[in-house]
């Protein structure tokens, strides 16, 4: 049994939640490094504490909070403007207040915007030789929320360990990658976007059969696992933001290779929750492959779900995993075989 007092939450307003209330916990698991929904739990009858039902508790060792829910109603304590429009909830755009300006006693709404706007763009010009190596310039730039955690993992760190985390994180999913010219951008400037530069070379990126290769152009979704891997879940679903994602990778293709099979992934919408589009072009002269990919989750602040839309929510992900491991084929023209 856990039980925590009924305290002021975001801004230093207190939640106010009425007695009996629903109110679930979070526990950092240090394994995913993410907070995540560890039991249930509700307001006490003397709306002073937040107790855990009964069967339900701590399972693992990390820090803890209550989830609050969405949108949040409270009165104010000891909020000022300054407070209110400096932390990172209202700076990432993904929540607003009904009042800048409060004093002791009012009451003040914050509600999640519709827009996720904590994004993580992606960019990257390579080249693909006839082995399947591929090798080329990438940049990635997170903001909002995103951005506040990469910088909270980096902060602390060295530029050398900075770079050695980059590394693995990549090579977790691309084995044979390697690495030079590594930039990292904006670590400890609270406003500014967080950004990668580096130049890689993978091979055996592409996949070489005779006269064919098989090639992924989602590069930075290439080796990550589907979200969800359990069948079932006991405990509700609960996403820390909304954010949205925009890659754009350029192929400069291998000479005397042609498109034989470049069939997009086809799209997909979860109401206003959530969207999925890829785009692909090559040039006129079929030397260079363009491939655009956007992603949102979180639409209209929806980012708590019970454990009744768990196999929803999964098969969403799952078809996103799909969609981002498509691959498309590369033929070799009969004169450069012969050659």
């Amino acid at each position: 049994m856990l039980i925590i007092p009924h305290l002021d939450s975001v801004a230093n307003a207190t939640a106010d939640l009425p007695a009996g209330t629903i109110a679930y916990f979070l526990s950092f698991n240090h394994d995913t490094e993410k907070f995540e929904i560890i039991a249930s739990g509700h307001v006490t009858d003397d709306s002073g504490t937040i107790i855990t039902d009964p069967g339900a508790g701590l399972t693992i060792s990390g820090w803890g909070c209550n989830c609050p829910p969405y949108s949040i109603t409270g009165k104010c304590r000891k909020c000022t403007t300054t407070c209110l429009n400096s932390g990172s909830l209202f700076s990432s755009g993904n929540a607003s207040v009904n009042n800048a300006k409060p004093s002791l006693g009012d009451t003040i709404v914050f509600t999640f915007n519709g827009t996720a706007r904590d994004t993580g763009g992606k960019k990257q010009v390579v080249c693909v030789d006839e082995n399947g190596t591929l090798e080329g310039d990438v940049s990635i730039e997170y903001t909002g929320h995103l951005a506040v955690e990469r910088k909270a993992l980096n902060d602390d760190d060295s530029p050398e360990q900075r770079e050695e985390n980059l590394k693995a994180a990549v090579k977790n999913r691309l084995s044979t990658a390697e690495f030079t010219n590594i930039v990292i951008e904006n670590v400890t400037d609270p406003a500014k976007p967080f950004i990668y530069r580096y130049h890689v070379r993978v091979p055996e990126y592409a996949q070489r059969t005779g006269k064919r290769l098989f090639l992924q152009p989602a590069f930075f979704q290439k080796g990550i696992p589907a979200l969800f891997a359990t069948s079932t879940r006991r405990y509700p679903i609960y996403f820390h933001f909304p954010w949205s994602e925009e890659d754009k990778v350029t192929f400069s293709l291998p000479k005397g290779y042609a498109l034989d099979n470049a069939d997009s992934p086809a799209p997909f919408t979860a109401g206003a929750v959530s969207h999925y589009e890829v785009k692909m072009g090559v040039t006129k002269d079929q030397s260079t492959l363009i491939y655009d990919r956007k992603f949102f989750f979180g639409g209209n602040g929806t980012i708590l779900f019970p454990a009744d839309r768990y196999s929803a929510i999964k098969q969403l992900f799952d078809v996103l995993n799909t969609a981002d491991n498509h691959t498309i084929t590369l033929k070799q023209a009969a004169s450069t075989a012969s050659n």
